[in-house]
């Protein structure tokens, strides 16, 4: 194990689960970005900060893909406008 592993023993494996449950719950209420919130909770637990950022990208990485796939699967996409939004997004990304 290096210095920034997080280590849990006995009843503290409760604490990152009660957060993880919380700081989804308030995300999911206020309609926050993943990482307005999970990297705060992450640091807290002592999670060196690069790692919190990772897990942060990661995890906001999950959320998409399951909204996309709900979307997908009940035919809710505007195709125009997201192919639109795919050409100039395409371009900026080239471009910048």
């Amino acid at each position: 194990m290096v210095k920034s592993d997080l280590s849990t023993k006995g009843s503290s494996k409760i604490t990152p689960l009660l957060m993880a449950f919380m700081s989804s719950m308030l995300g999911g209420i206020f309609g926050l970005g993943g990482g307005f919130i999970y990297n705060p909770v992450l640091i807290t637990l002592g999670v060196a900060p690069s790692v919190a950022a990772s897990t942060s990208m990661y995890m906001i990485m999950c959320t998409y893909t399951c909204s996309v796939s709900l979307l997908l699967i009940y035919d809710m996409i505007n195709w125009p406008y997201s192919l639109w939004l795919c050409i100039w997004c395409g371009a900026g990304v080239f471009l910048g």
